[in-house]
């Protein structure tokens, strides 16, 4: 994942400016395409909390891949999808 790693180095080195534009053009596809079903979805927790837990429960797991820690589960891509569905599944629990 050197192209990850060179992103996760800059969240560090750089302004923010130069952050929420490489976030915003990389992700913000992602997150429209979804965002209509979170605020769809029958919780009683605000949209801005749900925007910001499905942020720690990625860029955490992004994080934990590039520094090599050992998850307790396979680095099979789709093991890594299930516990990330099981993490969000229990984050966006009220």
């Amino acid at each position: 994942m050197p192209g990850s790693a060179r992103l996760i180095g800059a969240v560090y080195l750089r302004p923010a400016d130069f952050v929420e534009a490489t976030v915003a053009a990389h992700f913000a596809p992602v997150a429209e395409a979804f965002r209509p079903h979170l605020e769809a979805a029958p919780t009683r927790i605000p949209f801005r909390v749900i925007a910001w837990r499905v942020r720690w429960c990625v860029f955490g797991t992004v994080g934990a891949m590039l520094a090599h820690e050992s998850p307790p589960f396979e680095r099979d891509p789709d093991d890594l999808v299930a516990e990330l569905v099981r993490t969000l599944t229990a984050a966006l629990a009220v």
